[in-house]
């Protein structure tokens, strides 16, 4: 999945949001099935920030909250958690 991951932040990159989001929207639907809490996260915050760039603060606060609600062992997604807690204080 960390393929997928990459391929959706190139076409980010390259500005091709619609591809983008479609598969982040496939790898956190992937990630819940799978109860893969890092890649939910990563995933959801790359897709709440786009959302935010995007003016859809509604969506984008809906996938910060996740990130933030969702419980990790391990502290390899603390840039992730970080911003989403500094995008949503924007928001709020």
């Amino acid at each position: 999945m960390d393929k997928e991951m990459h391929k959706a932040l190139r076409l980010l990159d390259a500005g091709q949001t619609g591809r983008a989001v479609t598969i982040l929207e496939e790898i956190i639907a992937m990630a819940r099935q799978e109860r893969m809490p890092v890649l939910l996260v990563r995933a959801s915050c790359v897709l709440g920030e786009v959302y935010y760039l995007q003016g859809q603060l509604d969506t984008a606060r809906t996938y910060f909250t996740d990130v933030l609600n969702t419980p990790l062992d391990t502290d390899v997604a603390d840039y992730e958690k970080g911003r989403a807690a500094d995008l949503l204080d924007r928001i709020i």
